[in-house]
């Protein structure tokens, strides 16, 4: 019997558990880091880290090494207890601070949203246009893309 969820394997209670507020509080710890991901950068060997504070959040690269080996593309928090991961699925976003940008998880990658440019300079310039396109862009930035 699976005793986790299948999408992003959160622990599930068992008939007759003792002490489920153990497996309970696990499963609330990892939906709380699941809300509004945000991780510090791509990074593939944990050694060469010092998290500053408790749910420090990696992105896992391509070619983990040492504790994360096996572990690619998932997120890793820092905890008094150590490190947990999460596993990401179809669709799923996170913020990376590093590049100031939103990534999106599809086809087994994390795929940054590209920086959007500013127009500039052209033979015709429409002020009124790229007022226009400065406000769309503004408006995506708030949800996660970057421009520069």
């Amino acid at each position: 019997m699976n005793m986790e969820t299948m999408r992003h394997k959160l622990p599930l209670l068992a008939v007759g558990q003792a002490q489920k507020e153990y497996t309970h509080n696990e499963a609330l710890t990892l939906i709380d880091n699941y809300l509004n991901i945000s991780v510090r950068d791509v990074i593939n060997d944990p050694t060469s880290l010092s998290p500053d504070a408790d749910n420090d959040m990696w992105l896992i690269g391509t070619g983990p090494v040492g504790l994360w080996s096996g572990k690619a593309n998932q997120i890793a928090i820092w905890s008094e207890n150590g490190w947990r991961y999460l596993y990401p699925i179809e669709q799923m976003q996170l913020y990376n601070e590093a590049i100031n940008c939103r990534m999106t998880y599809g086809d087994g990658q994390w795929i940054s949203a590209l920086p959007m440019l500013v127009p500039q300079n052209g033979d015709i310039i429409d002020l009124q246009a790229r007022e226009s396109i400065e406000a769309i862009w503004d408006a995506l930035h708030l949800f996660g893309w970057s421009r520069r």
